[in-house]
């Protein structure tokens, strides 16, 4: 993607998980701005996503939280009720709109930038998955903030922790959101998604013989759809705000900017 093609437009996840920091983690006041703030600041500065939709939180909350008012007081973003899931949230939201590329994120993700996201819609779009998923090596989260906790994908060719950057290129793409819906409550433990794919998988997985590619491979046959992971090499982009610890990491990095 470069500034003179289609631009994209953001799917913001805000509903709520069981277990969060208080009732809705987007609302979370991060170093002075809520979490939803941040990440729709981050959207709006970014050169090639404007605009898009706010999947939650839930009703009184959009009507009566200060930040969403504000937020969507200025008309970019359009507030949508969520569904029973993240996944199942996305589609729903998705069907709001024809409009194509999708740039997919969470709102308790505070440390976005407007740089990360150009240079993941960039890489993104420069590949010919239908559906892409944002990963950061292991050993740059590790080396810049090790005390953090973070959900490791151990493949053969390296070890990743997610960024809750995804890139739905065209409609074929919700596929995958399809899939991951049937998947997404395993999401802590990636041995249970590979059994989910099969038994043959799962044990690939946990002997370290499955690399990033065949991990595409098999959720693109999976799905129907092609599946691609794309490099992004800014710790930041790997930190949300789903614990309390979180919190605090999100809050002394920020406090100097």
């Amino acid at each position: 993607m470069d500034p003179s093609s289609n631009e994209a437009i953001a799917i913001v996840l805000a509903g709520e998980r069981p277990g969060q920091v208080k009732s809705s983690n987007v609302l979370v006041p991060v170093a002075g701005k809520t979490a939803i703030e941040r990440v729709t600041g981050a959207i709006r500065a970014s050169a090639l996503v404007h605009g898009g939709f706010i999947v939650g939180p839930t009703a009184p909350a959009e009507k009566t939280d200060r930040s969403m008012k504000t937020i969507l007081s200025v008309g970019d973003f359009k507030w949508v009720e969520p569904a029973n899931g993240p996944s199942a949230s996305a589609l729903q939201a998705l069907g709001c709109s024809n409009q194509y590329p999708v740039l997919l994120t969470a709102g308790d993700h505070p440390l976005l930038t407007p740089a990360i996201i150009d240079e993941f819609c960039r890489r993104a779009s420069a590949l010919s998955g239908d559906f892409v998923a944002g990963l950061v090596s292991h050993d740059i989260v590790a080396s810049q903030f090790p005390k953090s906790r973070r959900t490791v994908l151990r493949f053969s060719d390296g070890a990743f922790c997610g960024s809750n950057l995804y890139f739905v290129k065209n409609r074929n793409g919700k596929k995958a959101l399809r899939l991951w819906a049937r998947m997404e409550s395993n999401r802590k433990r990636p041995w249970r998604i590979a059994a989910q794919l099969g038994w043959g998988t799962m044990f690939r997985y946990l002997s370290r013989r499955l690399s990033g590619n065949d991990v595409c491979q098999i959720l693109s046959d999976a799905s129907d759809c092609e599946v691609m992971f794309c490099s992004i090499e800014n710790a930041r982009a790997a930190i949300d705000v789903d614990s309390a610890e979180d919190l605090q990491l999100a809050e002394w990095i920020l406090r100097d900017e």
